[in-house]
């Protein structure tokens, strides 16, 4: 067997004779052969990356989840720590876990909130931007020197300091994650709460113009994995001290992600993503202006 079919095998997950033919057909050409195969069973990617930044000595976690063929995100994570143990989190572990072991730490008394916040939002920011579309395809291959040199140019960027940094690429496909997202067959790691969901009430806001958005749309048009802008204003104690513990006050204008919405006598129910199992709820009426990030 041949270096580039057991690189098909590691990243595609297909068979010795299914790797070994699809080279054949693509002239030994890795990264066609191996684009040929996402296409058809694993089509996402997904990144786990710990980074160290070398001047403020903080650790961070970064979990991305993409559609490179659609320059699209799925989903996203970051949390900065001052506990230089982060760094030593493994990335062999699965990508549920990594996950929620990111939304963990944000409730943790060592994130820097303010940090985390900024990085969110220039993280998002960063890949709703057109111009690093190019970016995505990068992801698209088995170039990791390549890959590397990208990641680290995207976290100097964002981060505006040197840092040192490890990452795991690895593929999946659409159906496992959105099996695994909804609660599937896979145990995800320990989640923020014992509870089975924490649920804040927000309001729909208009974004700040730093913000890359498009033209406003009307509630209609609004659908699950849309982008929108909300502020939480929940007035108990512990939506206040869940509120702090993410990183916003009650003056933020929070980029989220729209879970479910659902038609009611005078408008529709919406649950977003505040954060791990943190939910916000509100009920916005019919006909009501929203401004979305661009998709």
């Amino acid at each position: 067997m041949t270096d580039e079919a057991k690189i098909l095998i590691d990243e595609a997950g297909c068979s010795e004779r299914v790797a070994e033919k699809i080279l054949r057909i693509y002239g030994n050409n890795l990264n066609m052969a191996f684009r040929w195969l996402a296409s058809r069973h694993k089509n996402l990617v997904v990144l786990k990356i710990k980074f160290a930044t070398k001047s403020s000595y903080n650790c961070g976690m970064l979990f991305i989840v993409l559609n490179a063929s659609q320059k699209r995100i799925l989903r996203f994570a970051v949390s900065i720590s001052q506990n230089p143990y982060v760094f030593s989190s493994a990335l062999s572990m699965p990508w549920p876990e990594f996950e929620n072991k990111i939304y963990t730490q944000r409730l943790s008394e060592e994130i820097v909130h303010e940090k985390t916040v900024a990085v969110t939002q220039a993280v998002r920011s960063f890949f709703q931007d057109g111009d690093h579309e190019p970016f995505f395809a990068i992801f698209d291959s088995v170039d990791y020197a390549e890959i590397e040199r990208s990641l680290k140019l995207l976290l100097t960027k964002i981060l505006n300091e040197n840092v040192i940094f490890e990452f795991r690429k690895e593929r999946i496909s659409d159906s496992d994650f959105r099996q695994i997202s909804s609660g599937g067959k896979i145990t995800a790691a320990e989640f923020i709460s014992r509870s089975p969901q924490i649920k804040l009430k927000i309001e729909v806001v208009r974004g700040r113009r730093k913000f890359l958005f498009t033209r406003a749309v009307t509630i209609e048009k609004i659908s699950a994995g849309t982008l929108i802008f909300v502020r939480i204003t929940d007035g108990r104690e512990i939506a206040r001290y869940l509120a702090r513990m993410i990183g916003v006050t009650g003056e933020d204008e929070v980029p989220v992600e729209v879970l479910e919405k659902t038609k009611k006598e005078n408008g529709y129910f919406l649950t977003v993503r505040l954060g791990g199992m943190i939910k916000g709820i509100c009920e916005v009426p019919f006909k009501t202006p929203l401004e979305i990030f661009r998709g």
